[in-house]
């Protein structure tokens, strides 16, 4: 019995005639004919009533009872032919921040799978405190973070760093380079950031003020950001790809706060060679990118 067997069986149904199933399957009527022969000799019953001045064929008792069995075979060996062309392929588990996923890696995921046809990718938004546990139990090949923390498991690198900047609306009554003390702190979109951030933050605006608004999704900074003299300090990626609108504008800041660091997560392993190569895929792209520096 074979798989072609079983779809000249399902075929021959689904048509309502030999010839309409030939027609179909690109084969000639006498060869479908003996195809179904074969099947019925195998199983040793037929699975059909033919009957001279009869339209059509319906089935045998025999038949309706195989129909069942034969879409479940045609159903396996479909499973079978996936598992060996998903074996073929390598998956890359990556699981990111969200600031990262949001205005540094799509662009890079794109250009990597349009390039890279023998790996794909599978791709996860990650917490900082999550991350690490997602490269110990395997649910990640990479992790891409801007908070380091020490875990003997993990290896973790330094990849890029980027400077912090200001954003306003485009009609801010600011000047290209704005210090702290320039700040109304409760018109502020508050981000929160590692924890360098959070201690310059504080000098300068006091940890008792209060912002307009707190978020910690870097995704959502945009909508409280379109009236009025609000303003937020952010990474400069995400700074660039939000002024993109035409909506804002991007101001240096004196006694800016510490450079912001994406530190790659790994196991280290050097089996994984595709997380070694997407790290110097990743690496070729960055260079590129002016308001970031490579480690």
């Amino acid at each position: 019995m074979t798989n072609t067997e079983i779809e000249v069986f399902l075929t021959i149904i689904s048509k309502g005639s030999i010839s309409k199933a030939a027609e179909s399957l690109y084969v000639t009527q006498p060869a479908l004919s003996r195809r179904l022969k074969a099947l019925e000799d195998e199983l040793g019953y037929r699975l059909f009533i033919r009957e001279k001045g009869r339209r059509g064929l319906s089935l045998t008792p025999e038949g309706e009872a195989f129909e069942p069995v034969a879409e479940k075979w045609r159903d396996l060996f479909h499973d079978m032919q996936s598992v060996e062309v998903q074996a073929k392929k390598l998956v890359l588990k990556i699981g990111t921040v969200d600031s990262f996923n949001t205005y540094i890696m799509p662009r890079i995921y794109q250009n990597y799978i349009r390039d890279i046809d023998d790996t794909d990718l599978y791709i996860m938004t990650v917490h900082d405190w999550d991350a690490y546990s997602y490269i110990t139990d395997n649910k990640a090949d990479l992790s891409f973070v801007d908070s380091p923390e020490y875990n003997k498991k993990v290896e973790t690198k330094p990849i890029f760093n980027e400077r912090m900047v200001l954003l306003t609306s485009k009609d801010a009554s600011l000047s290209e380079v704005v210090h702290p003390t320039d700040l109304d702190p409760t018109r502020e979109i508050k981000m929160l950031w590692e924890s360098n951030f959070m201690q310059w933050h504080d000098y300068w605006f006091g940890s008792n003020t209060q912002p307009r608004v707190t978020v910690n999704k870097m995704s959502l900074v945009e909508y409280f950001m379109g009236e009025g003299d609000k303003w937020c300090i952010m990474p400069a990626s995400a700074a660039f790809s939000l002024s993109n609108s035409g909506h804002f504008a991007i101001h240096e800041l004196d006694e800016s706060p510490p450079d912001r660091v994406c530190y790659c997560l790994s196991t280290g392993d050097k089996r994984r060679q595709i997380a070694t190569d997407f790290i110097d895929y990743m690496r070729n792209y960055l260079k590129d990118l002016y308001y970031v520096n490579l480690i």
